[in-house]
């Protein structure tokens, strides 16, 4: 995913007496969720780097918990920047035509009107 971006990580089948809790890098990411037989959504937030997610599960009515065994890894790719832009000519007094033109550090760019 890009830079910035935010995405969702789905638990399905959740336990009624359960709390989950994400964990972004091992640190509580948001406030942990009560199990309710259904799915439960965790939103990641902006992410600017590549990170690891895994949720730690707790019994409500012992206080016992352990860590699922998944760990599931987002990538971020960076945006691209614009390392070298120019318009020809720089200005036009009635009417005329210019030429943007622009280099960028990956992908493509796209123009639009």
């Amino acid at each position: 995913m890009c830079e910035n971006e935010t995405t969702d990580i789905l638990l399905f089948s959740s336990q009624k007496g359960i709390s989950y809790q994400l964990k972004k890098n091992g640190v509580d990411a948001g406030s942990p969720q009560a199990g309710n037989e259904t799915t439960l959504a965790f939103n990641t937030g902006p992410l600017s780097s590549t990170s690891q997610f895994t949720i730690e599960v707790t019994d409500t009515a012992s206080a016992c918990s352990i860590m699922l065994d998944t760990l599931l890894t987002i990538t971020v790719h960076p945006l691209p920047t614009v390392t070298e832009a120019s318009v020809v000519p720089e200005s036009i007094c009635v009417s005329g035509q210019v030429v943007f033109s622009a280099t960028a550090s990956s992908g493509t760019i796209a123009w639009y009107d």
